[in-house]
């Protein structure tokens, strides 16, 4: 499911820079329908205050998630299937107060488990846990590090990507570059994040390339890509390996942690100087779908 998650949300920014909200909304839908964490995504045009996005998503959402299940197998085992869902499952993981058979089957502070979360909470422990949902002060800081991953996006790209009033930019390219850094971050923001989401930094990693290309005016392979590049590869084989003490350092957490200070520095940039940027496309006005 993951190269269609990606897929389905480079989808939504693409669509969403041409001003095609129907059909931007729908990409979006299908993702939260598949995995309920895309939804994080939502704020890039709520901070926009796109209220035509947003009816159209919700009515998508409400199409996928409501009306087609109740078509499909009946109202009541929709209500029941959300029900259970919600109080089983979702409800725990949330609150961080997950039963242990719910703790066994999400494995919260897992050795392959991408968040930072679960990344303290192994090292505190001193090795990895499957059994047991997350103690309470390490849900707290992971909390805590999504607040300040949403603000910082938020702050940096005001005026890039959305104005707090007046109308709102219309330039593309800061949208894409917000987008792609909160989707790369969203496996160290969530709770239950599996290796494979580190391939949502691949959008994030295409824009650092075409920038890095940009400022040295030819294409070129830079000693930073080779070395990020060889780390994400270790840290994907270092799950597999039998010691545990090198499991613990979570290397694929710090790879994703080390684009952080490069990409907010490249929102806050595109932000301020946002006609300085390799394609120069706007969002378009007024297109009817």
């Amino acid at each position: 499911m993951t190269p269609i998650l990606l897929l389905l949300i480079v989808a939504f920014f693409v669509l969403y820079v041409e001003n095609r909200a129907a059909s931007a909304a729908f990409a979006l839908a299908t993702a939260i329908t598949i995995k309920v964490f895309p939804l994080a995504l939502v704020i890039v045009p709520a901070l926009r205050r796109d209220w035509r996005f947003m009816f159209w998503a919700a009515a998508w959402c409400s199409v996928l998630l409501i009306a087609l299940p109740i078509i499909c197998v009946g109202s009541s085992e929709t209500l029941d299937l959300y029900r259970a869902m919600w109080t089983e499952h979702l409800s725990g993981i949330i609150s961080g107060s997950m039963s242990h058979e719910i703790a066994s089957e999400v494995s919260p502070g897992a050795y392959s488990n991408v968040s930072v979360g679960a990344l303290v909470a192994r090292i505190a422990a001193g090795e990895g846990f499957y059994e047991d949902p997350l103690p309470v002060w390490a849900n707290t800081t992971q909390y805590l590090f999504d607040a300040i991953v949403i603000a910082a996006v938020a702050l940096l790209g005001r005026g890039g990507f959305w104005n707090l009033r007046g109308v709102q930019p219309i330039k593309g390219y800061p949208l894409l570059v917000a987008g792609a850094v909160l989707f790369a971050a969203v496996p160290l923001m969530i709770l239950a994040a599996k290796p494979n989401y580190v391939t949502f930094a691949l959008p994030l990693m295409a824009v650092l390339m075409i920038e890095t290309w940009r400022r040295a005016g030819r294409e070129v392979v830079t000693g930073t890509m080779i070395g990020w590049a060889i780390m994400a590869w270790l840290s994907m084989i270092l799950v597999e390996v039998p010691w545990n003490w090198l499991k613990l350092i979570g290397l694929m957490t710090w790879a994703l942690l080390l684009l952080a200070p490069a990409s907010l520095r490249l929102i806050r940039t595109v932000s301020v100087t946002p006609g300085d940027a390799p394609f120069d496309f706007r969002l378009r006005q007024n297109t009817i779908e």
